[in-house]
């Protein structure tokens, strides 16, 4: 986000309350929420192949110390 954006946020922001602020962060946050999840039920499971050299990456060495 350009500070050009930021700037005219907080402008129109000033002199909000705190309970204002929290209706309208409340709101923000639920949006997102919706968001993410809408997009997390869609994620599929790597490749086999991944996984498993992410396994040995992890734990193998591990298992060396």
């Amino acid at each position: 986000m350009s500070e050009e954006k930021v700037n005219l946020i907080l402008e129109a922001m000033q002199g909000i309350t705190y309970l204002e602020w929290r209706k309208l962060r409340h709101c923000v946050d639920t949006r997102f929420d919706k968001d993410v999840s809408s997009v997390t039920n869609k994620l599929l499971l790597a490749d086999a192949g991944t996984i498993v050299e992410d396994y040995r990456r992890e734990f193998e060495q591990a298992i060396l110390l």
